[in-house]
């Protein structure tokens, strides 16, 4: 949901410019600093796609598949909390 907002944010942003309902001229715009944060959030949550994916099989058995996918994930959150230089809570 928000890979499709982010990608359709410029045709939703010229109509709010070109409206001229009082409406959506009200607090509608997003911020450069929100959309930086839906971004943000986007890149967090995609980590999690493959791995969801993957274990929700009925047809294959998925136990052996899950040290490996929690791994990438682990590793994947680590490399992206360094590139937006989050602190680590637990060190």
């Amino acid at each position: 949901m928000i890979t499709n907002f982010l990608a359709l944010w410029e045709p939703i942003k010229s109509t709010i410019l070109n409206s001229k309902s009082k409406a959506m001229n009200q607090g509608v715009m997003l911020t450069d600093r929100e959309l930086e944060y839906l971004r943000h959030c986007q890149e967090v949550l995609s980590i999690f796609v493959y791995g969801t994916t993957k274990l929700q099989a009925e047809k294959y058995p998925t136990l052996y598949y899950l040290i490996p996918i929690i791994y990438n994930i682990y590793a994947k959150l680590d490399i992206l909390r360094a590139k937006l230089q989050v602190s680590n809570l637990y060190s």
